[in-house]
């Protein structure tokens, strides 16, 4: 279903909004994330596996915020309207587009190893990075000054995008939503965050021992690679996320495939629920 969105999307003969652009760039994105864990998955791979759930949270968190903006609540009927998705997708596109700035001043810094190669080439990146700073801040004056404004010499441009806030911050004036824990927090996944995440985030930073070895008395033992205890977890969790993700995707994009998805929901249902764990999963900690 994600594909066949991502075909319907592509296959619009108008031109395609800045919004449009985004939103499909970011439904590819987790296409690819759910094909790729579903592989993992299928070879009994969970552990891996929950490395990819804990991006594809991210991406749902990303694109919720994309379509609905700060509402906690959503529902099928909430609706996503294209003038105020672009205004976000503004803020979000740029906010990506100062990290390839801040590409350009890495190399062009003092301190960088991979510096160009003799004076023509050094001017020639100096001068692109200028026009790219002349470009953004034209383009899109008021996401620009929200972020901050920078010269646009190397170290000024480090210093500037190193210090962005991240872009959704925009939604939340008061400045209570700066991380990507107080975005699920706002949208009221407080367990997922807390609980789930931090469980799938422990393999990407390589942190503790606990899912890996177990303690049994005076042994430890060391689990399998092919430990299948977080397989349902994972596999519920990042199957409801990519339901969310494409009923959005249908919405925003196609919204005559959101009475196909909603029979498939009801098709797989049952299925998806036999899938949600009965217990804790081992090895917290």
């Amino acid at each position: 279903m994600g594909h066949l969105i991502l075909f319907r999307a592509g296959k619009k003969s108008t031109p395609a909004s800045l919004e449009e652009i985004v939103g499909v760039a970011l439904l590819r994105r987790a296409v690819t994330v759910y094909a790729s864990l579903r592989q993992l998955v299928e070879q009994s791979l969970a552990d891996p596996a929950r490395a990819l759930a804990r991006a594809q949270f991210e991406i749902w968190l990303n694109y919720r915020a994309l379509a609905y903006g700060s509402l906690r609540t959503i529902s099928l009927d909430t609706p996503t309207v294209p003038e105020e998705r672009s205004t976000r997708a503004e803020y979000f596109f740029l906010s990506s587009e100062r990290r390839g700035l801040l590409s350009r001043a890495l190399i062009l810094h003092p301190a960088s190893p991979y510096r160009p190669g003799g004076q023509p080439a050094l001017d020639a990146v100096e001068r692109e990075l200028a026009e790219e700073v002349v470009r953004l801040r034209s383009t899109f004056p008021a996401s620009w000054s929200w972020f901050g404004d920078t010269p646009s010499d190397s170290i000024a441009v480090k210093a500037a995008v190193l210090a962005d806030r991240e872009w959704f911050a925009h939604m939340w004036p008061d400045g209570s939503v700066q991380s990507i824990r107080a975005l699920a927090h706002a949208f009221d996944y407080q367990w997922e965050y807390d609980f789930i995440y931090d469980a799938f985030s422990a393999l990407v930073h390589a942190r503790g021992v606990r899912y890996d070895v177990e303690f049994d008395g005076a042994f430890c033992n060391v689990r399998h690679p092919h430990d299948d205890s977080w397989l349902r977890t994972v596999a519920h969790n990042a199957t409801f996320w990519q339901f969310l993700i494409l009923m959005t995707a249908a919405k925003w994009q196609v919204p005559e495939m959101v009475l196909q998805l909603q029979t498939l929901h009801l098709r797989f249902r049952a299925a998806l629920q036999s899938l949600e764990p009965d217990e804790l999963p081992p090895g917290l900690g």
